[in-house]
């Protein structure tokens, strides 16, 4: 048996231990991704991407506690908004290719079931959607990091009447650089990427973007 030293001098000799392996489990904790419900407080971050005269500078108000350190957009400004085919979750036997909508002003919405400031800026997106259909403008929800019936429950839920696609194997939401949930891109009837937003969006922000994109 051990004496009542030894036991004393053991305990402290594990406590270096015990100390590193806390750090090191809070550290792996801290570096996980968390749930977009976690940012619903931040506020939304725009980064112009490119004007209507050409490539402008980048301008940005990154919340740390929303954002990765490094923000970077895909594609790069010499190339077009990365064409894709989806089917339309809320019509059946419905393709959805971005490219068919060149010549329209267009919005993809990056969304999931889950995310709080998903369901909240989507009455929003609804709204633009009916006051500018007619003079252009599309709008297409790309569900991503979600089931499909949990997406199209949500699209019905919200009263989406704008297509809503799934994005199941992540592949549009990687070709776009996502780095989060909302993201919303606004791309030119070129079909250029003019400008993105992370965060949820406001009927406000919507309305001066699409002013712009209906412009050109």
């Amino acid at each position: 048996m051990l004496s009542e030293e030894d036991s004393t001098t053991s305990v402290k000799n594990l406590l270096p231990v015990s100390v590193i392996l806390v750090v090191l489990i809070l550290t792996a904790c801290g570096s996980a991704s968390l749930p977009a419900d976690d940012a619903s407080t931040a506020s939304a971050t725009t980064e112009t991407i490119a004007g209507s005269t050409g490539w402008s500078s980048t301008t940005r108000t990154l919340s740390p506690e929303a954002l990765p350190t490094v923000v970077r957009a895909q594609p790069t400004p010499e190339e077009l908004a990365p064409d894709f085919s989806l089917p339309h979750l809320l019509q059946e036997g419905k393709t959805i290719t971005l490219s068919e909508y060149y010549g329209r002003a267009i919005i993809t919405n990056f969304f999931a079931s889950w995310c709080r400031p998903c369901r909240q800026e989507m009455p929003a997106l609804e709204k633009a959607y009916r006051e500018h259909q007619q003079e252009g403008l599309v709008i297409i929800g790309i569900g991503a990091l979600d089931g499909m019936r949990p997406v199209m429950g949500f699209a019905a839920s919200m009263g989406v009447t704008f297509p809503v696609v799934w994005d199941g194997r992540g592949n549009v939401f990687t070709a776009y650089g996502v780095r989060g949930l909302p993201t919303t891109y606004f791309i030119s009837r070129a079909g250029t990427i003019e400008k993105v937003v992370f965060g949820g969006v406001t009927s406000e922000q919507l309305e001066q973007e699409i002013d712009q994109l209906l412009q050109q």
